[in-house]
């Protein structure tokens, strides 16, 4: 009854949170689990009433099959004779049975004539009015909002000048509602999508009055990012919003378990991370997944950074490939463990994960099964040790940048990443980029808008902007005017800058994409038209040499040659580019010291912009 009731708990909760019913229905014990002798729950159906029935939860009803016969299907006690007085007899089940029956807050199907007919019969409801109530017919609930649209509602009779308000969180504006019976809408255009400017939280509000209808949360000016196929996930196009995370990683738990999972920005190794948070029981288990359609056959690794808790439960990373479920225990290395609270950079080669539902686990058939990923899963699973309180445990991990890669490494590693240091100007990089990034700094090539940052972070489009210009306007001793805005999705100075010096572009539709990554390739773009800008010359038609060229687009090709071939921008190993890798913000730097350290002995005339 308890695993029933932790069940019972669980639903109750949910139906709660989704506005919803519950009920239990279909019950019964089958005649393997029902003694014809020696049962051990004489009142076990009086147990789940008085269960169900507590004024904690809502359950609608309580359904029970009824077989009265001793043949193998039955689901009740049964009578096998009845005397001359008219007793039962039968079942050994019968006595606790008739009390269930007799309980008042059961009904049979013999009770339904008198209480539908009788004396007993419930008289009719009388029907109150309608409150004012309402809800939107478009936009849907989590809905991205770019171009101008109409927002449409229905409300009930006795709403009288309903009013359509959009906000950013900072900014509420009514727009210009019109109504006709019982259906309202209202135009949202360019111009008021333009006050309300980048929000993942925005509502589109439908009031009567003071008093509020309904509400959607939706996107306002954030196009979707161009999806990489090697990434899980890097927690960054959520922004924030939890409810954008659960939609897409699918919880799953056992009876009496719990997990959340929510997006951290204090503690993440860029941007946002997942913070998983569980509390399991003996034997209980809770995980997240995220559905994927990609191949990753040109890939040999799982790379990801993570904050392990110390509680040495079985922690399970699990990858669906081929209609094969892969997994790998981090709690059966070491290392794993003794890590607990550190960020730890994580790399498991493919032939490290074994099949789940094969004798043996026998690994290596990933590797073969990877251009077939189908999803990808976080789990954990408990394991009764020093840790486990009252018959429980409970433990927080946290997972970063989850990525499939090509490398090297033939075994699992575990890599300290907290191994950072502070520039002259505040500015946090890795111990190896310390010396480098300071010299950037003391040639001025540090931008604004990365002064005093965590630069371990990948950089963004709009940051690798400022570094582009920023680099021109020291190496020609020049400040470059902001010229006009093209973009609906930033006014960054230094974007516009950029633009008008046409070393970047936008994405279309009048959108910049400013907080996407920016590309490998595209990193080579801008500082390669850096170059032509000062009258730097570049081969017509370069030649690239890495294994990977072929993944290089078209428009970058002589970029990507020039610029590996001076050095300043080179391959991330085994002859590869990845051309549509990203990059850090300390790895920007040290490109624009390496490029402003070799074309600084060049001499030619800087273009006057």
């Amino acid at each position: 009854m308890k695993n029933f009731e932790a069940a019972v708990k669980l639903t109750d909760q949910f139906a709660k949170e989704h506005n919803k019913l519950f009920a239990v229905t279909e019950t019964g014990i089958t005649n393997s689990a029902m003694k014809k002798t020696g049962n051990e729950r004489p009142e076990w159906f009086t147990e789940i009433l008085d269960i169900i029935t507590r004024t904690e939860y809502h359950c609608a009803y309580y359904m029970v099959w009824s077989n009265y016969d001793s043949r193998n299907n039955y689901y009740a006690p049964y009578a096998a004779s009845r005397s001359e007085a008219g007793a039962l007899h039968g079942h050994e089940l019968m006595d606790p049975f008739i009390r269930f029956y007799n309980n008042e807050k059961s009904i049979f199907a013999v009770d339904q004539k008198n209480t539908l007919t009788g004396s007993t019969a419930p008289k009719a409801p009388k029907l109150a009015g309608w409150g004012n109530t309402g809800y939107f017919t478009a936009p849907n609930g989590g809905t991205r909002i770019l171009d101008a649209v109409t927002i449409s509602a229905r409300v009930s009779r006795g709403v009288t000048r309903p009013v359509i308000a959009v906000s950013n969180g900072t900014v509420e504006i009514k727009l210009d509602t019109k109504a006709a019976g019982q259906s309202v809408s209202a135009q949202l255009t360019e111009d008021v999508l333009t006050q309300l400017g980048e929000t993942a939280n925005g509502k589109i509000t439908l009031l009567s009055g003071t008093e509020q209808l309904a509400e959607l949360t939706v996107l306002f000016n954030i196009p979707e990012k161009e999806p990489d196929p090697y990434m899980v996930d890097d927690f960054e196009s959520y922004y924030g919003v939890d409810s954008m995370l659960t939609a897409s990683w699918a919880m799953n738990k056992g009876s009496g378990n719990d997990l959340t999972v929510a997006l951290d920005q204090e503690t993440a190794q860029d941007g946002y991370a997942m913070k998983f948070t569980y509390t399991e029981t003996a034997g209980g288990y809770a995980g997240a997944t995220i559905t994927k359609d990609v191949d990753w056959s040109d890939c040999n690794a799982l790379r990801f950074w993570t904050i392990p808790d110390g509680k040495q439960q079985k922690v399970v990373i699990q990858i669906q490939a081929n209609d094969t479920c892969y997994e790998t225990y981090l709690n059966l290395y070491d290392a794993y463990n003794a890590r607990a609270g550190k960020p730890t950079l994580v790399t498991i080669p493919f032939t490290e994960f074994g099949q789940r539902d094969t004798a043996g686990n026998p690994k290596g058939g990933l590797t073969a099964d990877c251009a077939k990923v189908s999803s990808f899963g976080l789990w954990v699973n408990a394991v009764e040790n020093q840790f486990f309180q009252n018959n429980g445990v409970t433990g927080t991990l946290w997972y970063d940048n989850i990525t499939a890669i090509k490398t090297d490494t033939q075994s699992v590693s575990f890599e300290d990443v907290s191994n950072t240091a502070q520039t002259k100007g505040g500015s946090v990089v890795s111990g190896w980029a310390l010396e480098q990034v300071n010299a950037a700094e003391d040639n001025t090539l540090v931008p604004d808008i990365l002064a005093g940052k965590d630069l371990t972070k990948r950089i963004t489009r709009a940051e690798f902007a400022a570094v582009a210009v920023r680099l021109y306007e020291t190496m020609s001793s020049q400040t470059v005017e902001v010229g006009e805005n093209p973009f609906t999705d930033t006014t960054e100075p230094d974007v516009l800058k950029a633009y008008k010096m046409d070393i970047v572009h936008g994405i279309g539709n009048g959108k910049f994409a400013p907080d996407d990554l920016v590309t490998r390739e595209q990193t080579a773009m801008m500082l390669t038209s850096v170059y032509v800008k000062l009258n730097g010359q570049i081969p017509a038609a370069g030649v690239i040499s890495f294994a990977d060229d072929t993944d290089v687009s078209d428009w970058a090709l002589n970029a990507v040659a020039f610029m590996s071939d001076k050095g300043i921008i080179t391959g991330v190993g085994e002859n590869r580019f990845e051309p549509q890798g990203s990059t850090t913000r300390e790895q920007a730097l040290i490109m624009a010291l390496d490029m402003f350290r070799f074309f600084a002995e060049c001499k030619f005339g800087y273009t006057e912009l």
